[in-house]
């Protein structure tokens, strides 16, 4: 079986609301028993399991079939396949699609963990799970506005509906439709509830609204009574995948690294996702930046994200490359792997884009007092993750919480690779921005 569509889901919301046991639902298909057996499938370290609380990123795929008999859903995990009875809808042509939850603490000191999973992993969407006995908690608001101001469209998922009085569920979901219609956000709320009409309200969203980023659904979810679970199904099985580039940005191929592995009888592995042309085994490529330099490889194989050995990594996908270097005398290990570094096809197409200066349109969006040229916050964008020092263009205009602008950020300490259009987060302890990258400065 090979997969024709991927798509990526960024699952944000503060601690213990229900994220892993959520995904551990989605992706194995059976139910939580509500003393943690769904998280366990998800949770990976010792530590994790114990306190049930995620501190590492982990991606969780699984594959919807559709066919004649309807939509099937196979766990990739124990390679269980399942099928789904969540529509009479009969599929003529059979199609697959790939869908990987990337699972993001909720705990506020892993905050830069969380942002760096939104911005360096390029989700298409984005889930925010909120407890319906805790309500809208401080990081909830965090979350939403990272996946706002980085253009991220997102669903909300109700969980634990079944532990709390109905009052306190009907003030949730008054108070989430205050906060995402007001001006800040101004977006569209559409609920799915859990009432005897939820598979129509279902029906209705798919057929009119899907896909639209302006309508947020909202829908109302139990991991242990199943409540809603396969009408979330449904939603995932036909979402379409969202465009995350700029077309005029697109020239030749490019994978941005996020993790590295040393695999045995393999060798060095590295994973990322791929923007622009195909990458094929056997293809000769350039990894770096590292001190500004890029050193020749050759890719020796290719898994996609549900670890199928393929022979080419598409547009718009997250895969893994078996690597080794054409000199032996030009190498890096491992741990001279950084985030932030990427595959290329061509070192003279993309000579340009290795910058220790950019200039960049940015709005300030928390901060206690001004914003002075020599600030160093730290830059999330796309998979970097570097403190730059602002320069303010207008010297005698120092900027405020609510301010937008033109600045210059330099890093402090190495060169990365960087496009324009690029979308990033900046912060520092309470201070909190977006900017947009308008120009590279050689």
């Amino acid at each position: 079986m090979s997969a024709t569509e991927e798509c990526t889901f960024a699952v944000c919301g503060p601690v213990d609301a229900g994220k892993s046991s959520l995904i551990g639902v989605l992706t194995s298909g059976e139910l939580d028993n509500g003393r943690g057996c769904a998280r366990n499938k998800v949770l990976k370290h010792p530590h994790e399991i114990e306190s049930g609380r995620t501190s590492n990123i982990t991606f969780n795929p699984l594959i919807y079939q559709k066919n004649q008999k309807g939509i099937s859903l196979m766990s990739v995990k124990d390679n269980k396949k399942q099928l789904l009875k969540i529509s009479s809808k009969e599929y003529e042509e059979p199609s697959s699609k790939i869908i990987s939850f990337i699972d993001l603490a909720g705990h506020e000191k892993y905050l830069k963990t969380t942002v760096y999973g939104v911005t360096g992993l390029f989700p298409d969407y984005g889930i925010i799970v909120i407890g319906a006995n805790t309500g809208i908690t401080k990081l909830t608001r965090e979350h939403i506005g990272i996946l706002f101001y980085l253009n991220i469209p997102f669903i909300i998922c109700i969980t634990k509906i079944d532990l709390a009085p109905r009052h306190v569920y009907q003030k949730l979901c008054n108070r989430l439709k205050n906060l995402l219609t007001k001006q800040t956000f101004g977006k569209i709320v559409y609920f799915i509830s859990d009432s005897d009409k939820n598979d129509s309200e279902t029906e209705h969203y798919i057929d009119n609204m899907l896909g639209n980023p302006e309508i947020i659904p909202i829908i109302s979810i139990s991991n242990k009574d199943g409540i809603n679970i396969n009408n979330l199904h449904l939603i995932l099985s036909q979402i379409p995948n969202r465009s995350k580039w700029n077309k005029d940005t697109v020239k030749g191929s490019i994978v941005y690294l996020d993790s590295t592995f040393q695999v045995p009888g393999i060798g060095l592995v590295v994973s990322g996702m791929v923007k622009g042309d195909n990458i094929n085994v056997k293809d000769k490529l350039y990894i770096g930046p590292s001190n500004g330099n890029f050193y020749p490889i050759q890719v020796r194989s290719i898994h996609n994200s549900v670890r199928e050995n393929v022979q080419y990594a598409s547009d718009q996908t997250q895969s893994c490359f078996g690597i080794k270097f054409s000199n032996q005398k030009l190498q890096l290990d491992r741990k001279q792997i950084k985030k932030g570094m990427v595959l290329i096809n061509n070192i003279e197409l993309w000579e340009k884009n290795i910058v220790k200066k950019f200039r960049a349109r940015i709005k300030i969006l928390q901060h206690s007092t001004t914003v002075k040229t020599g600030y160093a916050p730290v830059i999330h964008c796309g998979p970097i993750r570097q403190s730059a020092k602002i320069e303010l263009l207008d010297e005698d205009k120092p900027i405020r919480s609510g301010d937008n602008c033109l600045v210059n950020f330099t890093f402090q300490y190495h060169s990365e690779f960087m496009e324009t259009n690029m979308i990033f987060f900046f912060r520092d302890g309470n201070t909190k921005g977006v900017g947009e990258v308008i120009e590279l400065v050689n």
